[in-house]
């Protein structure tokens, strides 16, 4: 048999024996560490490289996928407002029919700030839609909801 760590023939003492010596199982394990931080490297490289050379293809990539997203969350809960009817995707955002989305998100996500949007219309899609506690309404609804103590102003 052939040692893996130095490449020279022994006679192993065990079956599953592929080093001939501590030495050499050590040797072998320095070796795989450094092809394996030299692999993450290239593959680092390439990707940053790849981004580069394509920029505004995965730019443009990365705002399809999310617009596919936001469709696909607002088709799932009608795409228009539940309370006023307003069918303009640009009007139209998910409400927590409880008031608690600021808590929910830091909940989930660490936070209740910027970027979480994306992160929150996941959520619903792996969690099937819930309906219990969310909704879509325009932001003339949703901001009328909070200041008007969870009370659209066309319900009262």
């Amino acid at each position: 048999m052939i040692c893996a760590g130095c490449f020279e023939e022994f006679n192993p003492k065990r079956k599953d024996q592929i080093y001939h010596s501590v030495q050499c199982r050590d040797r072998a394990a320095k070796l795989r560490k450094r092809q394996n931080a030299s692999r993450v490297l290239a593959t680092r490289l390439a990707t940053n490289s790849y981004y580069s050379r394509n920029r505004e293809k995965t730019l443009q990539r990365a705002k399809r996928n999310r617009e596919n997203l936001k469709r696909e969350v607002f088709e799932a809960y009608g795409n228009k407002c539940n309370c006023c009817g307003e069918a303009n995707q640009g009007f139209l955002t998910i409400d927590h029919i409880d008031g608690r989305g600021a808590e929910q998100k830091r909940n989930l996500f660490g936070s209740s700030r910027y970027g979480n949007t994306e992160r929150m219309y996941r959520w619903l899609v792996n969690n099937s839609f819930p309906r219990d506690n969310f909704q879509l309404l325009c932001y003339n609804c949703n901001c009328g909801k909070q200041r008007n103590g969870g009370i659209c102003p066309h319900d009262s």
